[in-house]
């Protein structure tokens, strides 16, 4: 009964997950390619990533706040990418040096989110769910090899950090697709349809509170 009240409005600005993702996964891939640049640049470039995509996701859940009834997991997720670009970018030094346990809880953070949002899409006969549990594992794994830094030298740091990155992106991406095909399947629904939805539910709730009084 839940599914349909989710989506009976239209998702907001739902490419913001994809121009997040394309960018995520750009930096990346940047860093992979051009692995001579210094640990100082890479981690300056993952920070205003990180700020960047913080921003653009707090901005997604407050707009869609009315619209999505999961998007808490959206604004804490902002919140936390935008504390964590923050404090990589005022402390450069350091960010240098913890660089792999920053990246490591950011993708720990985003692959947990993953997960867990991955169970709530199931829910949603429209949409497949398997393949976003798939990349939140793969994730999960990532951020595990970053946490244990002391077996990596810094060549291996950034290849890591990068592969992380790029699977928080590459989230985003599919995430983003997903929201555009639940924002035209919500379209599709007539508000007729919708009204005798909700009465059938408030007679079905009312069937069932009076079973258990």
């Amino acid at each position: 009964m839940r599914n349909l009240r989710i989506i009976r409005n239209t998702v907001k600005h739902w490419y913001l997950f994809l121009l997040i993702g394309l960018l995520l996964v750009g930096v990346g891939l940047w860093a992979i390619f051009f692995p001579n640049r210094s640990l100082p640049v890479i981690a300056l470039a993952f920070s205003l990533a990180f700020l960047i995509s913080g921003i653009g996701e707090i901005f997604f859940a407050v707009a869609n706040r009315d619209q999505i009834d999961d998007w808490g997991w959206n604004l804490v997720s902002g919140i936390f990418g935008l504390t964590i670009g923050a404090l990589m970018l005022l402390n450069p030094e350091i960010s240098v040096i913890a660089l792999s346990f920053y990246v490591g809880f950011l993708v720990f953070f985003y692959s947990l989110k993953t997960i867990i949002l991955s169970f709530d899409l199931k829910k949603y006969l429209l949409v497949k769910w398997g393949n976003f549990l798939a990349i939140g594992i793969i994730g999960l794994l990532i951020s595990f090899l970053l946490l244990a830094k002391p077996f990596f030298t810094d060549w291996m740091i950034i290849i890591f950090a990068s592969l992380g990155v790029i699977t928080v992106g590459s989230t985003n991406i599919y995430f983003a697709f997903k929201l555009r095909k639940i924002k035209v399947l919500a379209r599709r629904v007539s508000d007729s349809l919708l009204s005798r939805y909700e009465q059938v539910k408030q007679e079905i709730e009312s069937a069932l509170l009076d079973e258990t009084e």
